[in-house]
């Protein structure tokens, strides 16, 4: 069982999968994305996503139908048949799966969210190749300078 689950969430092109070559070089973390996990329950219902928006769409209805209760039974599942004492997921999306996987984990449970102003987000998007680009932007809200220390 892990001893550490560290959980990442905040807006595209914050650096949250930046974030995880810290952990995942220093401390030998297992990174987990969220698409690992949507792509076990899409086996579940023999569901086969190959784009960006079908993994996205899954991923809403999966939280609508469940309550985002979803990521910690996927998550439950894969850490049964892999044994990892420290584990990042890089991201969660709702509070609802934060909480999901407080219940189920307990204290080894981190949450992170990442933050940066509008410019840096936009310079960060503007800075991806076409293919990691989404069809609608997502600087919808403000967002503040936050520098993610060390926890670990």
């Amino acid at each position: 069982m892990a001893q550490k689950i560290v959980l990442l969430s905040g807006s595209i092109c914050v650096g949250k999968s930046t974030l995880t070559a810290g952990p995942k070089n220093s401390y030998h973390a297992r990174v987990i994305k969220t698409r690992e996990l949507l792509d076990i329950e899409a086996q579940h219902r023999f569901k086969v996503l190959s784009s960006r928006e079908e993994y996205q769409a899954f991923g809403e209805l999966l939280d609508f139908e469940t309550r985002g209760l979803w990521v910690a039974k996927a998550l439950s599942e894969l850490l049964k048949k892999e044994n990892h004492e420290f584990v990042v997921i890089d991201s969660i999306r709702i509070p609802s799966q934060i909480a999901a996987i407080r219940q189920e984990y307990k204290f080894a449970v981190f949450h992170l969210h990442l933050k940066a102003t509008d410019q840096d987000l936009e310079e960060r998007y503007d800075a991806r190749p076409p293919s990691f680009k989404v069809d609608c932007p997502i600087f919808c809200t403000s967002w503040t300078v936050s520098v993610a220390q060390r926890v670990l």
